[in-house]
């Protein structure tokens, strides 16, 4: 069933109407944006506004398009929500081309994709595939089910989904609720993008490297400790290198970004950081020998006129 069937029909689902019956809004964006290829960005990218009418993932092959689905309208497999379901999942992992993913009737999908090798469940995880199937309920739908693609979870267990519905709306947002059964729509379960890793992980794009926490979040203006190591994220979540200033101290970062401790040779310079991180001044003791480091941190050597302090006993001392 997963091959694409150019004589394949698929009879109106009229997911919209189970929804507006079960009183769940459908919000449908007025303007148009691309996303970056993939989930580039830091962090999980979400589809909250329509594709362009250009957009590749969602135009047929042979159209200009990676599309597999059926053919629907012009060069274009929407409206329809596994044209939808299918060219947003390419998208998420900036791929052309995946020969498993399913382009069956969407009730079928679960089956077919977990059947050719990709991960399911019942926990929604962001950028898998949500699958209903639907019963013979006022409208007489043939039990075509429905697709769509999870963006946003929510803390109290809701779920953001983007989708697409055929003989409807091309492009439409929703927040579903557990147990995701709506009326006439009986849940089946969650397909699971092969693109997004569930497993905390680093990642890197064009402006450098940042940290997934598996979940689609990641850490930003902050210190996280990653195998034993300590490493800073500024506000866009990017993984700091080099000096860095932070509450009135200095750290040093080096080319992997693990924040640095003891003594650390930078730019030809010597440079003395503690077991905190925190770049020292003035006098230090180490290994029963004593050191001197100016304002900016410089260790001295040679002949220099530095500023000695004593203990009430005489001894040299720190400042």
């Amino acid at each position: 069933m997963a091959a694409f069937n150019p004589d394949q029909t698929i009879t109106y689902d009229d997911f919209e109407k189970s929804l507006m019956h079960d009183g769940i809004e459908i919000v449908i964006p007025e303007e148009e944006e691309e996303l970056p290829e993939g989930v580039g960005a830091v962090g999980y990218v979400p589809r909250l506004t329509a594709p362009s009418t250009t957009n590749p993932y969602y135009l047929k092959v042979g159209k200009g398009g990676y599309n597999r689905c059926i053919l629907i309208a012009g060069n274009s497999c929407l409206p329809n929500c596994v044209g939808y379901a299918f060219g947003r999942a390419l998208e998420i992992g900036g791929k052309t081309e995946n020969s498993k993913l399913p382009t069956c009737n969407a009730e079928d999908w679960y089956s077919v994709a977990k059947s050719n090798g990709f991960k399911v469940g019942s926990k929604p995880k962001l950028g898998a595939t949500i699958v209903w199937r639907s019963g013979n309920f006022w409208n007489g739908a043939d039990g075509c089910g429905h697709v769509a693609t999870v963006e946003k979870i929510n803390e109290n267990g809701s779920i953001l989904v983007s989708q697409s519905n055929y003989g409807g709306t091309r492009f439409f947002l929703s927040t579903i609720y557990p147990p995701y059964n709506i009326y006439g729509q009986t849940f089946v379960g969650f397909i699971y993008n092969p693109y997004v890793s569930d497993e905390p992980h680093w990642v890197k794009n064009e402006k450098g490297w940042w940290y997934d926490n598996g979940d689609g979040t990641y850490p930003k203006n902050q210190w996280k400790m990653i195998d034993h190591k300590w490493y800073w994220f500024n506000e866009y979540g990017y993984m700091g290198v080099g000096w860095l200033s932070y509450k009135k101290h200095w750290y040093y970062l080096d080319e992997n970004g693990a924040m640095a401790t003891g003594w650390r040779k930078v730019d030809g310079k010597w440079y003395y950081m503690n077991e905190e991180g925190i770049m020292l001044t003035g006098w230090i003791h180490y290994k029963s020998k004593w050191y001197f480091c100016n304002e900016k941190g410089e260790m001295l050597t040679g002949d220099q006129k530095v500023p000695a302090y004593f203990t009430k006993d005489g001894d040299l001392a720190r400042k």
